[in-house]
């Protein structure tokens, strides 16, 4: 890894955390961090294994064929998820419109996104592919506000823009 690489990915981590910490240390030092921004931090620590492995994977298996593998594990860990904290009280019936079509979206577009990200992997490595991964909170954000009505906070845009330009400085060539 280049200095300038390491560098890039430091200041995206820095640009993801002052959004996790709503841009303030009381978070930090009270650890009153949001459930789901702690799936976010869980899911960029997830993604850095997948990538790092996925390196690996790449010299037995097509994109395609890592990215079925790792559709299959996740569906069967939500299934056993759902199935140990709420399967009792879901109904069919009752699951919105909008949920389906996150389903449909993730698993349409979505497969596509992580084939190519794949892709990318194996062209790249996983160090120059797995910057982009710091872009999730990113676009987390931009999919809360577009589509949860949810408010743009100073530390969202802030942190996203350390983001990007920590995703720009490492990806530069």
């Amino acid at each position: 890894m280049s200095a300038r690489m390491l560098l890039g990915i430091v200041i995206s981590i820095v640009g993801v955390g002052v959004i996790v910490a709503r841009g303030s240390w009381q978070v930090i030092t009270a650890s009153a961090y949001n459930p789901g921004d702690l799936i976010i931090v869980a899911t960029l620590f997830a993604w850095g294994i997948y990538t790092t492995y996925g390196r690996h994977l790449m010299q037995t298996v097509s994109p395609l064929a890592a990215t079925t593998y790792a559709y299959i594990a996740g569906a069967t860990y939500l299934l056993i998820a759902c199935w140990l904290t709420e399967w009792e009280g879901w109904q069919v019936a009752a699951t919105r419109w909008d949920s389906w079509l996150a389903v449909a979206y993730q698993s349409t577009l979505g497969t596509f996104a992580h084939f190519w990200y794949y892709q990318a992997v194996a062209i790249l490595g996983p160090s120059r592919a797995g910057v982009f991964i710091n872009l999730v909170p990113v676009m987390a954000i931009g999919i809360a506000y577009v589509f949860l009505d949810e408010a743009l906070t100073l530390p969202h845009l802030v942190g996203g823009l350390i983001v990007l330009v920590g995703v720009g400085v490492a990806a530069r060539r």
